[in-house]
């Protein structure tokens, strides 16, 4: 892989950070935190460099809000004078970074955007129609993605392309922000519910954590779930009361799988050979109003 040197020495250049300002800038104008920092932009773009240079630079000050549109989301904001650095970095490294996305990433990148993504994904939908086989589409998001990525694997991932300790100083210096903690723990006492959307042509199919140790699979449009594993030596499965199948996996663990609605047909023979069910198949079935819910 190319390292790219000197990358701080243009980034703290003052032309670049009054691109990063206009960046910033851009489409928010008239908001009273951005007319405060223009109306001493000269002095304020020097004060940035000089924090820079002098590596004197420390996050405070950020707040967080809630949006409600198009869903609850927990915002975080930093003032706009750390903005201004960040996009005047961006502005620098952006060329660098761009160059490993994938073809079809689509968000927040120049030239893409939301309709490009749309043209293509019926592009796509157009293309399989016209093939013999079933296809499906997913359909997923990550709540709170970025503090769920510990900032040790963040820092290992932004430096790859970097040989520069100067930029990797100031990517490490707002990572870090005023010192909240980033990633999930281990064991997460009050664990925030994640979510899966399959969506297909027919309905979908959501998945959702609501505990550490708990996954709710819910269908709905009288869809049903068909599943297949192959088991080694030791591991089986057996059926428990009310429904319920129980997969042993040796002396690791056991998983209980309980429809709340509809029911699971399963097929897993013994075998005495191996001392396992070698083979599972199973699918579970809507109830009579179309939907199932299993609890896993």
């Amino acid at each position: 892989m190319e390292k790219y040197q000197h990358v701080f020495d243009r980034f703290v250049q003052f032309e670049n950070l009054y691109d990063g300002y206009l960046l910033a800038r851009r489409q928010k104008r008239f908001k009273d935190e951005i007319l405060a920092y223009t109306a001493n932009l000269e002095e304020n773009l020097i004060d940035a460099q000089n924090h820079l240079i002098w590596k004197t630079l420390a996050v405070t000050g950020i707040h967080h809000f809630y949006e409600y549109f198009p869903k609850k989301r927990l915002i975080h904001v930093m003032h706009f004078r750390y903005r201004v650095m960040n996009c005047a970095a961006y502005n620098v490294l952006w060329p660098i970074y761009s160059r490993s996305f994938y073809e079809h990433s689509y968000g927040s990148i120049p030239q893409m955007g939301q309709i490009k993504a749309i043209h293509q994904l019926q592009q796509w939908q157009r293309l399989v129609l016209r093939k013999p086989d079933k296809w499906y589409f997913g359909k997923a998001d990550v709540a709170k993605f970025f503090f769920r990525v510990p900032v040790d694997v963040q820092l290992r991932e932004l430096g790859k392309p970097l040989d520069d300790p100067d930029m990797m100083w100031y990517l490490e210096t707002m990572v870090r922000a005023d010192g909240r903690p980033l990633g999930l723990p281990l064991e997460a006492s009050d664990p925030t519910a994640c979510e899966l959307i399959l969506t297909t042509v027919y309905g979908r199919i959501t998945l959702c954590y609501p505990e550490s140790r708990l996954l709710y699979i819910k269908g709905q449009n009288g869809l049903s779930l068909k599943f297949e594993k192959a088991m080694i030596m030791h591991e089986i499965v057996k059926p428990r009361e009310k429904g319920a199948w129980e997969e042993f996996l040796r002396w690791v663990c056991s998983v209980i799988y309980t429809p709340l609605k509809g029911r699971i047909e399963m097929n897993a023979p013994w075998e005495w050979e191996r001392l396992s069910t070698p083979v599972v198949k199973g699918e579970i079935l809507p109830d009579e109003n179309g939907e199932f819910l299993l609890a896993v």
